[in-house]
């Protein structure tokens, strides 16, 4: 863990006891094999793969700040995953897991996360609540973001139907919604 993160880390991770911090991630892995805890890691860095103790990965949360890290503003939430982090396509993560059981959840789980969704955008809450402006003016109001893929990817080559470009994304997009800023 970087310097600058340990004393926000040890309020919320050391209630019941003081964590340590170590480096080399070898004397880190040690450590938690020795006693019994959990190595926890920031984001992807990458550990001893030997060794008993259970790695569990930390990241800034969705709502990150009223200021940037950058800044030295600590995060309002943290991500904590045993698996992954999300934004990592090459591993899968707990909300990965999350994501794929969501169809299993009953009306007021559904509803609960509805209403959370209502309230953050309401509240106007973004990853990084700096109190400023939108950075353009593109980016107020309804717009659409289109994402990608290879051109040569196999769920392009085996699951697309009509559209199986980006350019031809873009004009299916813009077709669909003429008056739309596209992101």
């Amino acid at each position: 863990m970087k310097l600058r993160k340990r004393a926000h880390l040890q309020c919320v991770f050391g209630a019941h006891e003081l964590r340590r911090f170590r480096d080399p991630p070898a004397a880190a892995r040690k450590d938690a094999d020795r006693l019994g805890s959990p190595l926890m890691v920031w984001a992807e860095r990458e550990m001893p793969a030997n060794g008993s103790a259970e790695v569990v990965r930390l990241e800034d949360g969705i709502l990150r700040s009223r200021g940037l890290g950058a800044a030295l503003s600590p995060p309002l939430s943290l991500v904590h995953d045993d698996l992954g982090v999300p934004y990592d396509p090459t591993r899968e993560s707990r909300l990965d897991r999350l994501i794929a059981a969501a169809c299993g959840l009953d009306n007021a789980a559904r509803d609960r996360g509805t209403r959370l969704i209502a309230r953050l955008r309401e509240l106007g809450l973004t990853k990084y609540n700096t109190g400023g402006p939108m950075p353009c003016d593109v980016c107020a109001g309804r717009r659409i973001l289109v994402v990608g893929q290879v051109e040569g990817d196999a769920s392009i080559r085996k699951d697309c139907a009509g559209v199986a470009t980006n350019a031809g994304l873009l004009r299916a997009a813009r077709d669909a919604k003429p008056q739309a800023p596209i992101l």
